[in-house]
Protein backbone atom coordinates (compact mmCIF):
# COMPACT_ATOMS: atom_id res chain seq x y z
CA UNK A 1 0.00 0.00 0.00
CA UNK A 2 1.39 3.40 -0.97
CA UNK A 3 2.06 5.86 1.80
CA UNK A 4 1.35 9.54 1.59
CA UNK A 5 4.58 11.52 1.90
CA UNK A 6 4.86 13.80 4.89
CA UNK A 7 4.94 17.53 4.07
CA UNK A 8 8.39 19.03 4.35
CA UNK A 9 7.29 22.06 6.39
CA UNK A 10 4.90 21.17 9.17
CA UNK A 11 2.99 24.34 9.92
CA UNK A 12 0.21 24.59 12.47
CA UNK A 13 -3.28 24.62 10.96
CA UNK A 14 -4.70 28.07 10.38
CA UNK A 15 -7.77 28.43 12.60
CA UNK A 16 -9.52 30.37 9.81
CA UNK A 17 -9.78 27.14 7.79
CA UNK A 18 -12.04 25.40 10.29
CA UNK A 19 -13.33 27.98 12.78
CA UNK A 20 -17.06 28.53 12.41
CA UNK A 21 -17.19 26.14 9.44
CA UNK A 22 -20.83 25.26 10.16
CA UNK A 23 -21.83 28.91 10.04
CA UNK A 24 -19.89 29.38 6.79
CA UNK A 25 -21.56 26.29 5.26
CA UNK A 26 -25.01 27.59 6.25
CA UNK A 27 -24.26 31.01 4.80
CA UNK A 28 -23.14 29.54 1.47
CA UNK A 29 -26.20 27.27 1.41
CA UNK A 30 -28.55 30.22 1.98
CA UNK A 31 -26.88 32.28 -0.76
CA UNK A 32 -27.11 29.32 -3.16
CA UNK A 33 -30.80 28.79 -2.37
CA UNK A 34 -31.50 32.49 -2.77
CA UNK A 35 -29.91 32.57 -6.22
CA UNK A 36 -31.67 29.34 -7.24
CA UNK A 37 -35.07 30.59 -6.09
CA UNK A 38 -34.57 33.96 -7.75
CA UNK A 39 -33.76 32.29 -11.08
CA UNK A 40 -36.72 29.95 -10.82
CA UNK A 41 -39.06 32.80 -9.84
CA UNK A 42 -38.00 34.74 -12.95
CA UNK A 43 -38.84 31.65 -15.04
CA UNK A 44 -42.28 31.53 -13.39
CA UNK A 45 -41.44 28.32 -11.49
CA UNK A 46 -43.26 28.72 -8.19
CA UNK A 47 -44.17 25.14 -7.24
CA UNK A 48 -40.98 24.23 -5.41
CA UNK A 49 -39.93 22.25 -2.37
CA UNK A 50 -36.48 22.30 -0.81
CA UNK A 51 -35.53 19.23 1.20
CA UNK A 52 -32.90 19.54 3.94
CA UNK A 53 -31.94 16.37 5.82
CA UNK A 54 -31.25 16.56 9.54
CA UNK A 55 -28.41 14.06 9.18
CA UNK A 56 -26.00 14.09 6.23
CA UNK A 57 -25.82 10.32 5.80
CA UNK A 58 -27.24 10.06 2.28
CA UNK A 59 -24.54 12.06 0.53
CA UNK A 60 -26.56 15.22 -0.12
CA UNK A 61 -27.27 18.43 1.75
CA UNK A 62 -30.11 19.76 -0.40
CA UNK A 63 -32.53 18.25 -2.87
CA UNK A 64 -34.90 19.88 -5.32
CA UNK A 65 -37.76 17.88 -6.78
CA UNK A 66 -39.14 19.02 -10.10
CA UNK A 67 -42.92 18.47 -9.88
CA UNK A 68 -43.07 17.91 -13.66
CA UNK A 69 -40.82 14.85 -13.26
CA UNK A 70 -42.03 13.61 -9.87
CA UNK A 71 -43.67 10.21 -9.78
Amino acid sequence: MAQTPEPEHKQPLDVAHYAESSARENLIEHVFLGELLRGLWRRNVRDLEVLRPEVDSSGYDLARIDPAHAA
